[in-house]
C-alpha cells in the first residue's frame, strides 16, 4: 500500500499566514507604485525597506501561485474540505441509537442474561478479511483500541464545491468521486487529532476512496476505522499531491501544490470522517 507516500503532509508545508504577509505586502507596492509619477522612487524605497526575502517573488511559492494565476488556473476549481461521514462510502456503519418506549421506566436499563464467558478477555489473531466477512456482517458496536504513541491516524477530505470540475486522478464526470486521504509521513499522536489513549467508538468502517470504484487497484488498498471524536487539530494545508492529480493538470502541477500548501482546509468543525488506517489484507 502506498497511501504514505502519495498522501503525507510534510511538516515543512508553507503555512498560509507566511505567504499572505508577503502577497499583501508586495499588493500594498503595486497599489502605490501604479499611476504614480513618483512610482520608481517608491519602488526603490519599497525595496530598500522590505522585509528579508520579500522581494524574491518569483523564486518561492507566491510567484508560483502568480505564475499559475497569469495562466489562467481557476482556483476555485481546487479548494478542499474535511469530508463528513454521511457523505462517504462505508462497508459498515455504527446504527442509530434505538428509540425506547415511554412510561415510568423509560431510560432505565434493563437486566440481561451475562455468561461466564462475558467476564472473559481472549485474544484473537484477526486479519481483515476474516473481520470483514465473519464479524462485521453481525457487530453492531465497535470499539478500536487508541495506542500511545504515533500512528497512522487520516483524515478523508472532499472538494469544497461538489460541481467543481474534477481534479483527482479517480474523479471523473461520469462517475464522482473527489474524496481522498492523507496521514503525516511517520504517523501522529493521538493527542493531535483530539483523542487519548483507550478504547474508542467506531462510527464506520470505510475503504480508501481509490478502493470505491474499480481500476485503481494500482494505488494500494487499506481500510479506515473512523473513529468519534477524531479530527485533525492541526493547519496543514489541502492535501493535493501531485501524484493523485488527474494528468491534464500536471502541467500547472507545482502551482497546486503550492496553492495546496498555503492554504487550509475549511469544515474541520464538521469533520467526521478522521480515524485510522490499516493495510487490507
Amino acid at each position: 500500500m502506498n497511501y504514505q507516500r502519495e498522501s503525507s503532509v510534510h511538516k515543512d508545508s508553507y503555512r498560509g499566514d507566511q505567504v499572505l504577509g508577503r502577497a499583501e505586502w508586495f499588493l500594498d507596492v503595486l497599489n502605490r507604485v501604479n499611476g504614480n509619477r513618483n512610482g520608481r522612487n517608491l519602488l526603490w524605497k519599497a525595496a530598500a525597506s522590505a522585509p528579508v526575502g520579500f522581494c524574491h517573488i518569483t523564486s518561492g511559492v507566491l510567484g508560483t501561485l502568480l505564475e499559475g494565476i497569469m495562466d489562467g488556473l481557476n482556483l476555485d476549481r481546487i479548494q478542499r474540505r474535511f469530508a463528513r461521514l454521511e457523505e462517504i462510502e462505508t462497508r459498515w456503519k455504527a446504527p442509530a441509537p434505538a428509540d425506547h418506549e415511554g412510561g415510568v421506566f423509560a431510560g432505565v436499563p434493563t437486566r440481561t442474561a451475562k455468561s461466564k464467558s462475558d467476564d472473559l478477555t481472549s485474544r484473537v489473531n484477526m486479519t481483515w478479511v476474516k473481520f470483514r466477512d465473519t464479524v462485521l456482517p453481525r457487530a453492531t458496536k465497535i470499539e478500536f483500541q487508541v495506542r500511545q504513541g504515533k500512528d497512522n491516524f487520516c483524515a478523508i477530505v472532499t472538494a469544497e464545491d461538489p460541481d467543481a470540475p474534477p481534479i483527482i486522478q479517480w474523479d471523473s464526470p461520469q462517475r464522482r468521486n473527489p474524496f481522498s486521504l492523507y496521514v503525516y509521513r511517520g504517523g501522529s499522536t493521538p493527542d493531535l487529532w483530539g483523542l487519548t489513549p483507550g478504547y474508542c467508538k467506531v462510527t464506520a468502517v470505510t475503504l480508501q476512496p481509490t478502493m470505491w470504484q474499480p481500476g485503481f487497484e494500482h494505488k494500494g488498498k487499506s481500510v479506515i476505522f473512523l473513529l468519534e471524536g477524531c479530527r485533525d487539530h492541526r493547519e496543514s494545508g489541502l492535501a493535493l499531491f501531485p501524484e493523485i492529480l488527474r494528468s491534464e493538470l500536471h502541467e500547472v502541477r507545482a502551482t497546486i501544490e503550492a496553492y495546496s500548501n498555503s492554504h487550509v482546509l475549511s469544515g474541520a468543525e464538521e469533520a467526521s470522517a478522521c480515524g485510522l488506517v490499516r493495510n487490507d489484507r
